[in-house]
This record gives structure tokens, sequence and C-alpha cells, in this order.
């Protein structure tokens, strides 16, 4: 269950050419969305291709980079978690409803007018900025694991169409 969903920092930056973020690292989670551009984001040493309505979630302690290939528009928000597993996949995420952007900038008005009780409210967002996450990362891995079926799927159909008439050998199908 989660429980505690600490706020560290959010960051709204429209960064034009030419640029570069160097290798650097933080000490909680980070959602970098990139709200329109192109580029590359490099964490852990491997290279994701972002672009607008993409997004990264970057692991505590994980060096990340970006390398732009245009002038972009992006949103930062440092956050903790209660949890000691690594709940999410590092790689690019797309946010196909706009849902993640519509947090980020609830959480980013809700600093701005400094209201009565706005920290309990920045809790409050951030704890469904990251069950959002988790249900984005749940959706994509149960639909890769749907993809990987059907392709493997496929195969066993295709390696049947091709050898019918001589002795299958299931070892070699499967």
């Amino acid at each position: 269950m989660l429980t505690d969903c600490k706020f560290q920092f959010i960051v709204n930056r429209y960064r034009p050419l030419p640029y570069q973020v160097s290798k650097h690292l933080h000490d909680c989670y980070e959602i970098v969305y990139y709200i329109s551009g192109r580029g590359i984001s490099q964490i852990d040493g491997v290279d994701y291709p972002y672009e607008d309505g993409t997004f990264c979630i970057i692991p505590p302690n994980v060096y990340h980079a970006e390398t732009p290939l245009s002038q972009t528009d992006l949103i930062c928000i440092g956050f903790d978690l209660n949890k000691k597993d690594q709940p999410f996949q590092i790689r690019m995420y797309t946010d196909k409803d706009g849902h993640v952007l519509s947090i980020l900038n609830s959480l980013k008005t809700e600093l701005a007018t400094n209201s009565i009780h706005f920290d309990e409210m920045i809790e409050i967002e951030v704890k469904r900025l990251v069950l959002t996450l988790l249900r984005i990362s749940s959706n994509d891995t149960k639909s890769y694991k749907n993809k990987n079926a059907q392709n493997l799927l496929n195969f066993a159909v295709q390696y049947i169409e091709r050898n019918y008439m001589d002795d299958i050998d299931l070892t070699d199908l499967a």
C-alpha cells in the first residue's frame, strides 16, 4: 500500500538550443516530462528517445543526462517513496490521455498559489501522480507481455504450418 510519498522539487524549464544536461543523479525519484521537443534521455547508460508528451521515471541514485535535438519544454518533479523495491521500469512512457501532465500542472498551480493547507494538497497530488504512474507502468507491462505471448503463438502457428508434413519436434517448437 502506498502510504508515504514525499514531494522534493518541481522545475518547469524551456530550453532553447543549444543546451545539454550533463550526467547527474538525485537521491529521490525524478519524473522528467517532455511537454514539447525531441532528443535523447540517457538513463543508467541507455539512450531513450523523447518527444512531445513522453516522460521517464528515474529511480534514486541513477545517473542520467539529456541531449536535445530541438528546443525542449519540460517539467521535472522529484519525490520519495516508502517502497523499498523499484516499482517502475526505466524507460520512456507516453502520456496518451494527458493525465500525467494534468496532475503535474495541478502541482505547479498548488505550489504557486500557496493557499491554506497547500502542503496537504501537494501530498495528495503527489500520491495521485505516483498511483497514476504505477497504473501506467502496470498496464504497459501487461500490454508488453500480451504482445510477447501473441508473437510466440504466431511463431508456433507458422512453425506448424511450415512443418505439418514432417514430424514436428516439440523441443524445436518450444
